[in-house]
C-alpha cells in the first residue's frame, strides 16, 4: 500500500528555512558570545601585563635610585675612611718632641738646624732598604732589607712619619757624621740626603742640605 504525503511542499520548504534560520541565529549568537569572552579575556591579560610592566618599571626606578644612594654612601665612606686614616696617623704617629729630641742628640757645633716639616700617613708596602750616593759619601739606612722583611712579612698597614730636615753643615764630612748619628736614633728607620749645595760667604763656606727621614713604622690601632 502506497503512503500519501498530505503536507504541501511549500509548507515543508518553509519549515526547512525556519530551521536553517534558527541554526544561523544560534551560530551567530555563539560566535558573538565567544568573541566577547575572548575579547574580555584578552583585555584582562593585557591589563595584567600592563600592571606587571608598571611594577617592573617601578622596581627598575627603585633599583636605579638605590644604586645612586649606594654610590653616594660609598663615596662618603671612602671620604670618611680617608679622614679616619689621617686622624689615626696624627694620633698614633711619633710625638713631635721625640723627633726634636732625636735630632738634638745627633746635632753638633758644626751643624746648624734651620727647619723641620713632617707628615704622618699610612704605609702599606713593605719597607725596603735604600742607599744614597751624594758624590761624597754613601748613606746606608739602619737595618737591612732582609732583617725588615723577617720582622714584617707581607704587606702590613703601618703608620710612617715622613720628615724633612733643612740646615747647614761646616762641610760634607760633618754632614755625613750627622746623617749617621740620625740613623742611629731609634725613632728613625731611614735618613737620606735629598740635596746639598755649597754656599760661600765672605770668609767661609758652608753646605746647605736637605734630608728626608722616615720614622720606625707603628702598627695602626684596631678600631
Amino acid at each position: 500500500m502506497t503512503g500519501i504525503d498530505l503536507i504541501p511542499a511549500d509548507y515543508r520548504d518553509m519549515l526547512r528555512v525556519r530551521r536553517w534560520f534558527k541554526l544561523s541565529i544560534i551560530s551567530v549568537a555563539v560566535i558573538v558570545m565567544v568573541t566577547v569572552l575572548t575579547k574580555g579575556a584578552l583585555a584582562y591579560l593585557i591589563e595584567a601585563q600592563n600592571d606587571a610592566i608598571g611594577h617592573l618599571q617601578q622596581s627598575k626606578t627603585s633599583v636605579v635610585n638605590n644604586e645612586k644612594i649606594l654610590d653616594s654612601l660609598t663615596r662618603q665612606k671612602s671620604s670618611i675612611e680617608y679622614k679616619l686614616d689621617i686622624l689615626n696617623s696624627l694620633q698614633h704617629g711619633p710625638a713631635t718632641n721625640k723627633l726634636f729630641t732625636a735630632i738634638d742628640k745627633a746635632m753638633s757645633k758644626d751643624i746648624w738646624f734651620q727647619e723641620m716639616s713632617y707628615l704622618n700617613k699610612p704605609e702599606t708596602d713593605k719597607v725596603k732598604g735604600e742607599t744614597v750616593n751624594t758624590g761624597y759619601f754613601i748613606v746606608v739606612p739602619q737595618g737591612s732589607e732582609s732583617t725588615r722583611d723577617a720582622k714584617n712579612p707581607g704587606k702590613q698597614n703601618k703608620l710612617l712619619t715622613k720628615v724633612e730636615i733643612k740646615g747647614q753643615a761646616r762641610d760634607h764630612s760633618v754632614l755625613a757624621s750627622f746623617v749617621n748619628r740620625l740613623n742611629a736614633q731609634p725613632v728613625f728607620s731611614t735618613v737620606k740626603i735629598v740635596n746639598t749645595q755649597l754656599r760661600r760667604y765672605t770668609k767661609t763656606e758652608v753646605v746647605d742640605f736637605t734630608l728626608a727621614a722616615s720614622t720606625q713604622p707603628l702598627p695602626e690601632s684596631s678600631p
